[in-house]
């Protein structure tokens, strides 16, 4: 066992019995990288804190059922991806539009060069969304939280061959369908 599992696992110990400064250490430990996979994970600032913060909340009521043989960010991911799951199943209407968005769509000041960046990056996290869940959780923890095939198969409970085919799978769809959608 490492020694990051090892802190990791004795903070939580702490953490189940009420000690908030083992909490805070261990969020300022993982904020960073748990909002960066909330943000990916959902594709949207506002679901991400949102998911970000029920998170925490469940890692600090669930503090005693860690287990030492993962990694806490493995851990925390899942507990992420599963909240995150669950409610994409209870808002059927993932997909609507902010007043703000459209606000800056109508926005006359946008450039070119601004517009066709954003446009890219609707289409991609568009196309990401729309992966098949397995794909797009390989392709979030490989290319965003920069995790290795063996950390990404550990994370997924998968072996390493599984995840490299589905990130192989995943780059392919990506491309396919980017080239069909983007005109810039």
């Amino acid at each position: 066992m490492s020694s990051h599992i090892d802190e990791d696992y004795e903070l939580l110990q702490k953490v189940a019995k009420g000690d908030s400064k083992a909490f805070e250490s261990l969020y300022k430990k993982h904020k960073a990288a748990l909002y960066g996979f909330c943000v990916y994970l959902t594709g949207e600032t506002m679901r991400a804190q949102d998911i970000y913060q029920d998170t925490w909340i469940k890692i600090s009521e669930n503090a005693n059922m860690y287990q030492a043989r993962n990694s806490f960010k493995s851990w925390s991911f899942q507990i992420a991806r599963n909240l995150f799951l669950n409610q994409i199943k209870r808002d059927k209407w993932e997909d609507k539009v902010s007043d703000d968005e459209l606000n800056q769509e109508a926005d006359s000041s946008e450039t070119e060069k601004n517009y066709f960046d954003k446009e890219k990056n609707q289409i991609l996290e568009q196309i990401i969304n729309g992966l098949p869940e397995n794909q797009r959780v390989a392709i979030v923890l490989f290319l965003v939280e920069d995790l290795d095939h063996s950390q990404i198969a550990n994370h997924m409970k998968l072996s390493v061959n599984h995840v490299k085919v589905l990130i192989h799978r995943a780059k392919q769809n990506l491309e396919k369908e980017f080239k069909g959608r983007y005109r810039g």
